[in-house]
């Protein structure tokens, strides 16, 4: 590739040293990178043929994609620095001046993806406790967890018949994607529709 630019003399991949070094082979056929692609992939494709021959579990393919992505990110995380300063911040319940119920939701992921949960609580307008849930998502990412958290805390005050609802969430993207339309291909559009539905009700 360098070489085609005159940037470099010769063409071998400077990895391995024994092919040129077109596109193909610098991203898939290089006996170094498919030393990567097998790393990342091969535990879920082995998990993937025991499930089908051994429990008639078929993981569809995006599934599988998925998962193998998610490993590879965790992977990445495990390497990253982690020394960003800290700052402590007060954190405190305000109702705004509202008359009707608030609805706070969070949620949490060591890592992400990591080992994931959701929680949130229901108070009146006086600040008193009215309903809270929580619940374990197993390992995924922090996104699943702030959009299971709103759905949840819906999901309960419909249950409990509370209409006149503020419903409040530090998730900005968890926000942005249910203002918005859902893109049908969103990984999570189930969710997103779910949440929509539960809005859209009387």
């Amino acid at each position: 590739m360098l070489s085609h630019r005159g940037i470099i003399h010769g063409n071998l991949c400077p990895r391995c040293n024994l092919l040129a070094e077109t596109t193909l082979h610098c991203l898939r056929d290089c006996d170094f990178v498919q030393t990567i692609w097998k790393t990342i992939g091969i535990w879920w494709i082995w998990r993937a043929r025991n499930a089908l021959c051994l429990n008639s579990d078929l993981i569809p393919f995006f599934s599988l994609k998925l998962r193998i992505v998610d490993y590879a990110l965790l992977l990445k995380n495990c390497y990253l620095n982690h020394h960003e300063t800290q700052i402590s911040k007060l954190v405190k319940w305000n109702a705004l001046g509202g008359t009707g119920m608030i609805l706070n939701v969070d949620g949490s992921s060591i890592g992400n993806p990591g080992i994931s949960g959701y929680g949130g609580l229901i108070r009146n307008a006086d600040g008193a406790w009215v309903h809270g849930f929580f619940g374990n998502l197993g390992v995924t990412n922090i996104l699943h967890a702030e959009l299971m958290a709103i759905y949840k805390g819906l999901l309960l005050a419909w249950e409990l018949n509370i209409k006149d609802l503020w419903c409040y969430s530090d998730s900005e993207m968890a926000i942005k994607l249910i203002t918005e339309p859902v893109d049908v291909w969103h990984h999570y559009a189930a969710i997103l529709n779910n949440i929509k539905d539960i809005l859209n009700r009387d």
